[in-house]
C-alpha cells in the first residue's frame, strides 16, 4: 500500500501549509504567559484575599415626623429614624451598623443592630442614650428603629443644637465595610 497519496492529504504540501514560524512562536509565548499567570495566582493565593462581597441591598431611611424637642429644648424619649429594607440581599444581624453624624461629619453615635450609645451628659445620672433595635437579620420587610431616651434629673442633651440642625444617618454592612445607604435630615425645631 502506498501511503504517499494519503500523506499529502494529512500533512499538506508546502504550498498548502498556512502556519508560519512567527505565528507558532506567538502562540507558544501566549500559552506560556497564561499558564504562568494561573500558576502564580494559585501559589500566591491572590484570589482569596478579596474579603466579603458588598451586599446588593436597597434600603430607605425615614425620619420620625413627630420628633420634636420639648419646651425646655431637650430631646424627649422618641423614635428618631426608621431604616427599612426594600429589596436585595439580607444583612446578618451581627453585621448591621448605624452611624449618626453631625453637620461637620463628626460621629455622634456608632451602633450595632441591638446596641446603645450614650451621648453627652456630664454624669451617669444625666444621660441621653441613642439605641437601635433589630431582632432578626436585616432582610426583606425588616425595619430597624433608632430611638433616643433620656435618664436622670437634668435637662439631658439637646440633639437639635448638638447637630447644628442636620444629622446624617449611615447604614453600614460591617462584614464588607460598605455603606449600604446614607440619608441627611434637617433637625431644626
Amino acid at each position: 500500500m502506498d501511503l504517499k497519496k494519503y500523506r499529502s492529504k494529512l500533512i499538506g504540501s508546502k504550498e498548502e501549509r498556512a502556519v508560519s514560524p512567527v505565528i507558532g512562536v506567538i502562540l507558544m509565548v501566549a500559552i506560556t504567559v497564561i499558564l504562568a499567570a494561573v500558576i502564580a495566582a494559585f501559589v500566591l493565593d491572590i484570589g482569596n484575599n478579596m474579603g466579603e462581597p458588598a451586599p446588593t441591598t436597597a434600603a430607605e431611611i425615614d425620619m420620625n415626623s413627630d420628633w420634636q424637642p420639648d419646651s425646655s429644648g431637650t430631646t424627649p424619649d422618641a423614635e428618631l429614624f426608621y431604616l427599612s429594607h426594600s429589596s436585595g440581599d439580607s444583612i446578618a444581624n451581627g453585621n448591621v451598623k448605624v452611624i449618626l453624624r453631625d453637620s461637620d461629619g463628626g460621629e455622634i453615635a456608632s451602633l450595632d443592630a441591638t446596641d446603645s450609645d450614650t451621648v453627652g451628659g456630664s454624669a451617669s445620672s444625666d444621660e441621653t442614650t441613642i439605641e437601635t433595635e433589630l431582632n432578626d437579620d436585616f432582610g426583606a420587610g425588616a425595619t430597624l428603629t433608632v430611638s433616643v431616651s433620656h435618664t436622670g434629673s437634668g435637662d439631658g442633651v439637646n440633639l437639635y443644637s448638638d447637630l447644628d440642625g442636620e444629622v446624617e444617618v449611615q447604614l453600614v454592612d460591617s462584614a464588607s465595610d460598605t455603606t449600604v445607604t446614607t440619608a441627611t435630615f434637617e433637625t431644626d425645631p
